[in-house]
C-alpha cells in the first residue's frame, strides 16, 4: 500500500526537499504553504492522507487546531512535526506536540526515513 502524505511548510526549499525525499521513499506527496491550504486540500480529498509532515511554526496557524481539523477529514493520520529548534526549546515556550514525533530541521533523508519507520511501527 502507498501512503499518502502532505507536506506543509512556508519555506519552498523545505517544501522541495521535503516532498523529494518522500517521494523516493514511495510516498504519494502533495504540498501546501501553509495550514489553511493543507486543510483544504484534506477537505478536497477526505480520506486519501495517511500522513502530514508540518513545521511546527510555520504552517502559519496554531499547529493543533490545524492538525485537529485535518484529522477530522483525515482520521488516523499520523503526524511528524518539524523544527528548527529541539523539543526542549518548544517545550520551554509552551509548545505542546502531544504524541506525535518531531524531526529537528536540517534533516537527511536518512533522517526522515527513521522517523517515518518508528511512526509507522507504533
Amino acid at each position: 500500500m502507498t501512503v499518502a502524505a502532505i507536506v506543509v511548510d512556508n519555506s519552498i526549499p523545505v517544501v522541495g526537499f521535503t516532498e523529494k525525499a518522500l517521494k523516493r521513499l514511495g510516498y504519494q506527496v502533495s504540498a501546501a504553504n501553509d495550514g489553511e491550504e493543507a486543510v483544504m486540500l484534506c477537505e478536497e480529498h477526505r480520506n486519501r492522507f495517511q500522513l502530514v509532515v508540518a513545521d511546527v511554526f510555520r504552517s502559519g496557524r496554531d499547529h493543533r487546531a490545524m492538525i485537529a481539523r485535518m484529522r477530522h477529514t483525515q482520521p488516523g493520520m499520523k503526524v511528524l512535526y518539524t523544527s528548527g529548534v529541539s523539543a526542549d526549546v518548544l517545550h520551554e515556550y509552551g509548545v505542546s506536540l502531544g504524541e506525535d514525533e518531531l524531526l529537528e530541521k536540517p534533516f537527511t533523508l536518512q533522517d526522515l526515513n527513521q522517523k517515518l519507520s518508528k511512526i509507522h511501527n507504533s
